[in-house]
């Protein structure tokens, strides 16, 4: 949202949140939001699906045979992943921080803590067994 190339994938989860923040201020039904959630979930469990896949991937990298032209490429694939990771968190505690803002009324989000379990998002709208289970 910020300008810069965009992939497709990113556009379409820009508009979501936008067209989600226009209806959350046009105070819309229930199960319109419902939809938005299972949206969500979608795409928390295609994040999974990729993140099992790149890590099938890098594993077959570091077991290929020829390790001296695999060096490059490894180092070059860790790096990414912690990148990766290190991005990764810092959205769902950007996450965290909305969603204790719109729970707990506070303006800077500092109360995020209690919002996260193992640097994954709890799902305030499903529970199983009693417990709280994760969007990310």
């Amino acid at each position: 949202m910020a300008g810069g190339k965009e992939t497709p994938r990113q556009k379409m989860i820009g508009m979501m949140y936008l067209v989600l923040t226009a209806l959350l201020a046009m105070n819309i039904s229930k199960d319109v939001l419902n939809a938005f959630v299972q949206i969500n979930r979608g795409l928390v469990k295609n994040s999974a699906n990729s993140e099992e896949r790149a890590n099938a991937t890098l594993g077959l990298l570091d077991s290929w045979s020829d390790k001296e032209k695999a060096a490059p490429f490894q180092a070059k694939a860790h790096e990414i992943v912690e990148k990766a990771d290190a991005l990764v968190k810092h959205i769902v505690e950007m996450k965290a921080r909305v969603v204790a803002c719109s729970e707990d009324g506070s303006s800077d989000g500092s109360s995020f803590d209690k919002y996260m379990k193992n640097n994954q998002l709890i799902d305030l709208l499903a529970t199983e067994n009693g417990s709280p289970l994760f969007l990310s």
